[in-house]
């Protein structure tokens, strides 16, 4: 059995994911229902659950804030949301789970399914900073990966180059001894960073970081790049590059 609170100011909210749970989860032993974080802390600390239905809109504290009366959290978290599109793409940088109302039984599942997997609790603090930084900001400063066994956040604006390994990533980082290789493509990547125009799409193998940048040779397609780091021009990128470069 896995253990559940549910945490949402909206008594209407709370039964619709209860009835979702005891319809489609009966795996899932929902053990309080609470409408506010004060009184979520005081049942996740009597109840010890395995996981915490949160939504993150309520009056007084924010969901976010749960980490604010923790020492550690020793349960998984899936955040309730209404957030829009923007939002979402911070959950997918701070690597947390999230539902989107109104739920989904197929999100709902996918989210349950998630939870049988061993997923390290002893970084959810620093992702929930870097979850709220995100969208308190309205902007991606930092970027949450899982390189050989260990969890990284990397600076945004430290990051030289990522290129294309097929459903792969390498990640150049200024000052790094180490290339970060990711299990992402470079699609999903270029998404999370569509807004910062530090960075353009070169070749369908690379993304730079063109305040990295050194030098291009338009006639071979390279573009040299700090920390001898050599990036691809397409050529039918050319044209648009330069106009690019330019603007800037």
């Amino acid at each position: 059995m896995i253990t559940a609170i549910i945490v949402d100011d909206e008594k209407s909210a709370r039964n619709v994911l209860n009835k979702l749970l005891l319809v489609n989860h009966p795996e899932v032993n929902v053990l309080d229902q609470c409408s506010d974080l004060l009184s979520a802390v005081a049942s996740i600390k009597k109840q010890k659950p395995d996981v915490v239905f949160l939504d993150i809109e309520m009056p007084v504290h924010s969901g976010f804030e749960i980490v604010e009366y923790f020492d550690t959290i020793d349960f998984e978290i899936i955040f309730i949301t209404a957030y829009d599109k923007y939002a979402i793409k911070a959950f997918e940088i701070a690597a947390l789970d999230y539902i989107l109302k109104p739920i989904e039984v197929e999100r709902l599942a996918a989210s349950i399914t998630k939870l049988s997997k061993n997923v390290a609790l002893n970084t959810i603090s620093e992702r929930l900073k870097l979850l709220s930084e995100t969208i308190n900001s309205n902007e991606v400063n930092k970027l949450y990966v899982f390189h050989k066994g260990e969890r990284h956040i990397l600076e945004v604006s430290k990051i030289i180059a990522i290129e294309a390994k097929h459903a792969y990533c390498n990640i150049y980082v200024s000052g790094k001894n180490e290339v970060f290789m990711i299990s992402k493509n470079l699609k999903h990547v270029t998404q999370l960073l569509d807004d910062n125009t530090q960075f353009y799409r070169t070749h369908r193998s690379w993304l730079i970081n063109v305040n990295r940048m050194k030098s291009y040779v338009k006639s071979k397609g390279v573009i040299m790049l700090e920390e001898s780091i050599e990036a691809r021009l397409s050529k039918y990128k050319c044209e648009d590059f330069e106009q690019y470069i330019k603007s800037r």
